[in-house]
């Protein structure tokens, strides 16, 4: 969420909403604001929304961070939403942890390209 915010981040600081929500982006973010928080809430209903969420993410996000120029975007996107949609098909606890890796090494990722070359 954070890092989908992140990436328009000029865009959100100008607080014109007709703009903001003209971008794939935040609205994927918006979207995941709302996912969050019906996780946190413990309603497992949406799971079969997350999974579809995360191919979504795993297609359209891929395909856009591609023709951008931007490949570890890209891989990255496509780990988080391999962890995502493993994370709601497992029961077994150990696997859930195995199944967890894939997203550490997206968010790794994201945070190699969009926080490390500014710092």
């Amino acid at each position: 969420i954070v890092s989908m915010g992140y990436l328009e981040l000029d865009l959100l600081q100008t607080a014109d909403i007709r703009k903001i929500f003209k971008s794939p982006f935040t609205i994927a973010a918006a979207f995941d604001v709302v996912l969050g928080l019906l996780l946190i809430l413990g309603v497992t209903e949406i799971f079969s929304l997350l999974r579809f969420r995360a191919a979504v993410g795993a297609g359209l996000f891929s395909i856009l961070f591609l023709a951008s120029g931007d490949p570890i975007l890209a891989v990255s996107t496509v780990f988080i939403s391999i962890s995502m949609y493993f994370c709601t098909v497992i029961i077994n606890t150990p696997r859930i942890l195995l199944a967890c890796l894939p997203g550490v090494l997206g968010v790794i990722g994201y945070v190699y390209v969009l926080i490390l070359p500014q710092a």
